[in-house]
């Protein structure tokens, strides 16, 4: 179980790698994710990461998702790992033209996850 303190929307520290090539973002610590309950996928990454991790030269897949705003976004993706509390979970991670780093339901159906907005903190263990 580990505790995260909650800002102003939920959030969550984690890693990604890609298996494939060892590269593993950050190399050091933990970059901040937005919990975003209202996207279906796995993890969303900036392009800059997404290159970064070297995700490019694996086999992709595009996709085609609806914004809640009614635009379209068009994304790319592969397979990867989320790493977190060192429990790692792979899922199809995702670029496009976003600023954040944002987990999806895929990604949260593998755990218990409870907001304490009163405490400002996240909690979060496996399943």
């Amino acid at each position: 179980m580990k505790f995260f303190p909650l800002v102003e929307f939920p959030c969550l520290g984690i890693k990604v790698e890609n298996a494939f090539t060892g590269k593993r973002y950050p190399e050091s610590g933990e970059v901040v994710a937005i919990i975003d309950t209202g996207y279906e996928g796995f993890l969303m990454l900036p392009e800059d990461i997404f290159t970064q991790l070297e995700f490019s030269k694996l086999s992709m897949s595009e996709r085609t998702l609806l914004m809640p705003d009614g635009r379209i976004l068009k994304t790319k993706g592969t397979y990867g790992f989320v790493i977190v509390n060192d429990y790692r979970v792979d899922g199809f991670i995702e670029t496009s033209e976003i600023g954040e780093v944002i987990l999806g339901l895929e990604f949260l159906s593998n755990f218990r996850i409870t907001f304490d907005f009163c405490l400002k903190r996240l909690e979060i263990d496996t399943c």
